[in-house]
Parts: C-alpha cells; sequence; structure tokens
C-alpha cells in the first residue's frame, strides 16, 4: 500500500531557513548514494494557515516498511552523520542553537 510522507518543520529564524534549504540538496545526494528515497518535494507557505518560516516536504513510498528501511540504512550511514556535523558547524558559526522549533510528521494513504 502506497503512503506519503510529510514533514512539517517550524523553522527558528530567517537564517535557520537559509541553512535548511542549503542542507536539502546535500541530503538528498546522501539519500541518493545510499539508495532507496523517493524524490522530495519542497514546499513553503504562501498563502495558509501556517506561517511561511515553515518548511514542508512530501514524497511517496510503497510502504511504510520501506520507508523505515531506507531511514535505518540512512541514520547509520556515515555520510548522513558527517553530514549532520557539517550542519552543526553551520550553525555554530551562525550562532544558532535550533534550525527547527516544532515538527509534525504524517503519514497517509495514497487513494489514487
Amino acid at each position: 500500500m502506497a503512503i506519503m510522507e510529510r514533514w512539517i518543520q517550524k523553522m527558528t529564524s530567517g537564517k535557520a531557513w537559509s541553512i535548511q534549504i542549503e542542507s536539502e540538496k546535500k541530503w538528498a545526494a546522501v539519500e541518493k548514494e545510499i539508495g532507496g528515497f523517493p524524490t522530495k518535494r519542497l514546499y513553503r507557505p504562501l498563502a495558509a494557515r501556517d506561517d511561511s518560516t515553515n518548511f514542508i516536504f512530501e514524497r511517496e513510498w510503497g510502504s511504510l516498511a520501506e520507508a523505515e528501511a531506507a531511514y535505518e540504512r540512512l541514520f547509520q550511514s556515515p555520510q548522513a552523520q558527517s553530514l549532520g556535523e557539517e550542519i552543526k558547524a553551520q550553525m555554530t558559526e551562525e550562532g544558532i542553537e535550533d534550525l527547527v522549533e516544532s515538527r509534525n510528521i504524517e503519514y497517509y494513504t495514497v487513494i489514487d
């Protein structure tokens, strides 16, 4: 059964937003290298109930088990750990303690 994954993250500042967007290309490269990750669609609210500092991404998976296996590989990969450290260093350089103020992760059954 296909599922859609959606992350909604309220960023702490404009600088945090910029770091997140810059890092997304790097995360996409890591995910491609590891394999098994569908492409993300990235969004920023334009006219919505959500704040314009929200960063949203969606992607569709073949199943929840497929998503869980891919994330397990990602979390164990040296590439992801290295990128995480790179982002933390950039945050320190910019004087940012946290990128994300709050996060909701949602999964939906794809109907059509």
